[in-house]
């Protein structure tokens, strides 16, 4: 037996100078969005990492098939330090399924061009760890909150640049009372305030879209003292920005960049978010790097529960498709027995009313008279209770229903939660003063705003 020569029949063409170089950079990176994108990746994980990607090579400044582990510990190492946990571990996903692309597809084609040998920079010791989604995100307690909110405002009147500080203020205390995301706060404008709605008035929120759907667009009541907060924000400190008021396109939280027409832009979230961590660094201080807008928003569904609020009304109001993840938002607390109501600011506090499991009453209005016939309903529709379970359900009160049996209970008595927990012994509530209800609309029309002279501290 001979040994034979073999050459490889295949052609490769030397990479010569750095045009043709990026421009076989870009071919690779335009392969690698279409074969993520036939893998059925969604188009914002493949944007976000071809940022990442982009990101890293323009660091490197050098094709991403010469670095080495050492170049990423240096990236993320240095250049990376201050970055959350969260954004280290997305990037290093990006980098990862990138660098497997070229290794799979294109290691022999670059060695020939180039004389490298692709690999992936990263390894098990720089890896970055510790990602969001194994943390618990633990909302700061009613007393820090207090105490950050309270700082803040008594230290308005000092601040450097009273309207931006004002507008931060107000629109994280906006956020820790019924929750929006800072990006919906950026989107809001004064025409989605709509004082005429319901009995506190609401306020139209565009909130996460999916699939290409654009943003979703929810009414949220004007609770828990917002309604005080934002009347007193349009009617003082919004006018320090510029005078469209009674503008419904323009910014409720405008930026303190003015236009050529002299009007102000939104502010950015970035903005915001920089506010609030100068008001927590001074104000909170056990509380830095820590305490961000989503938080706060986990603090106020909270807040919400707390005080007597039914889980499925705060999730309309946080804007989450599913029940499971605004559970995830509320944290109980142990010290509760009993249901309160929520109510705004400046109200005398309600008594503490009772609630009554109202099931039987409920399964008579359609025509159910016995315990067995609804167990042998529930059953069918997939709820298998025992005899003495259900005995205990039909008489007497439970201390505690999972969500999914309260679901199935309704579906088949063809009812809502609020028919089968029914609030007792609730006094009505005081009458609103005249004096603090915002001017109204007659037929639809937007009230008009006017301004307060002088400077005031904020209600809440």
């Amino acid at each position: 037996m001979s040994v034979a020569v073999v050459r490889d029949l295949r052609a490769h063409q030397r990479l010569d100078g750095p045009g043709q170089i990026a421009a076989f950079e870009q071919d690779l990176l335009a392969e690698f969005v279409l074969a993520r994108s036939s893998a059925g990746i969604t188009d914002a994980t493949i944007r976000a990492d071809v940022a990442a990607v982009e990101e890293l090579r323009e660091w490197f400044g050098r094709p991403l098939w010469e670095m080495t582990p050492q170049h990423i510990d240096t990236f993320f190492g240095r250049h990376l330090r201050q970055a959350m946990p969260g954004t280290k571990v997305r990037k290093a996903a990006g980098f990862a399924v990138y660098f497997e692309f070229l290794e799979l597809r294109h290691k022999p084609d670059i060695h020939a061009a180039t004389g490298f040998v692709v690999e992936s920079p990263l390894d098990e010791m720089n890896r970055p760890r510790g990602g969001t989604h194994g943390q618990l995100r633990i909302p700061p307690t009613p007393r820090e909150v207090t105490q950050l909110f309270t700082g803040w405002q008594h230290g308005l009147e000092s601040a450097r640049k009273y309207a931006p500080a004002v507008r931060n203020y107000t629109a994280f205390r906006l956020v820790s009372l019924i929750g929006p995301r800072v990006s919906e706060l950026c989107l809001l404008r004064m025409g989605d305030l709509r004082w005429e709605l319901g009995r506190f008035g609401k306020v139209l929120l565009r909130g996460k879209g999916s699939n290409g759907r654009g943003k979703k667009e929810r009414l949220v009541p004007l609770i828990n003292g917002s309604r005080e907060l934002l009347d007193w924000w349009v009617h003082g400190p919004r006018w320090e920005f510029d005078d469209r008021i009674n503008d419904p396109m323009a910014p409720l939280f405008p930026s303190e960049r003015r236009r050529a027409d002299g009007s102000s832009g939104f502010a950015t979230t970035d903005t915001l978010r920089d506010g609030l961590a100068e008001a927590v660094a001074a104000h909170l201080p056990a509380q830095t790097g820590r305490l961000s807008p989503h938080l706060l928003r986990h603090f106020a569904a909270s807040d919400l529960y707390r005080n007597g609020m039914d889980v499925l009304a705060i999730q309309e109001i946080l804007g989450h498709a599913w029940l499971n993840t605004t559970m995830i938002y509320v944290r109980q607390n142990p010290h509760r027995r009993r249901l309160g109501r929520c109510r705004p600011a400046g109200r005398e506090p309600f008594r503490e009313p009772t609630m009554k499991w109202n099931l039987r009453l409920a399964a008579a209005q359609r025509d159910i008279w016995k315990a067995s016939q609804l167990q042998a309903m529930l059953a069918d529709a997939g709820l298998v209770i025992s005899a003495g379970k259900m005995s205990h359900l039909w008489s007497s009160q439970p201390v505690t229903i999972r969500l999914e049996d309260l679901q199935i209970i309704c579906t088949v008595l063809g009812c809502t939660p609020n028919d089968l927990l029914v609030l007792e012994d609730l006094p009505l509530p005081a009458p609103r003063p005249a004096e603090a209800a915002p001017l109204r609309a007659v037929a639809g029309e937007t009230p008009i705003q006017r301004r307060h002279t002088g400077r005031s501290k904020p209600p809440v």
